[in-house]
């Protein structure tokens, strides 16, 4: 029985399961999310975290440390990205959303993604900016509504219109094609 053994094997000695989740971790850390299963995202958030908090301290010894384990190109992303941003953060970057399970082997696969978006981090100034665009927008809608009333009988009489795709266009045009082709053959034939 495996009473208090922590991790999983995945089925794989030991130099194949570090190097499998140190390549998950390395993709999840470049590309910001990985989908993966349910499994290998809880073992990858608890390594990427790790790396995150070495990335906090933003020395020489930790820079070291991470470069025994992970490509330079990654590393650099950790202390000039991941080390900054989660300065005042202590502890749960990551969050595991559930999105599907797989079809073969009904496995869970979910996404693996930080808590803070990065790339999308507004300052104060900005929200409220925004919120007072949005603000005005909608006074000038209303007033838009209010002034001009709406013909309904006019809406009421157009009916949507389908649109052919290029593809059943083309199904349709090869199909009459081929049919004309073979009436010309019948009739040389004969």
């Amino acid at each position: 029985m495996r009473h208090q053994k922590v991790g999983r094997k995945f089925g794989l000695r030991t130099g194949p399961r570090k190097r499998m989740l140190l390549n998950l971790a390395d993709s999840f850390l470049l590309h910001e999310q990985v989908r993966t299963t349910k499994a290998k995202a809880k073992e990858v958030v608890k390594i990427t975290e790790r790396f995150i908090e070495i990335s906090k301290k933003g020395d020489l010894a930790a820079i070291r440390h991470l470069r025994k384990s992970l490509p330079e190109l990654t590393v650099k992303k950790l202390i000039e990205v991941f080390g900054p941003q989660f300065k005042q953060r202590k502890g749960g970057y990551t969050r595991i959303l559930k999105l599907y399970q797989r079809k073969g082997d009904a496995a869970e696969i979910v996404l693996v993604s930080f808590v803070e978006d990065l790339g999308k981090a507004e300052s104060e100034e900005e929200k409220t900016e925004r919120k007072e665009k949005k603000g005005n927008k909608e006074v000038a809608e209303k007033k838009e509504s209010n002034s001009a009333p709406k013909d309904v009988g006019a809406t009421l009489d157009k009916k949507p219109v389908k649109k052919a795709t290029v593809k059943s266009v083309n199904k349709t045009t090869s199909k009459t094609a081929k049919k004309t082709s073979n009436t010309k053959e019948k009739k040389t034939n004969s």
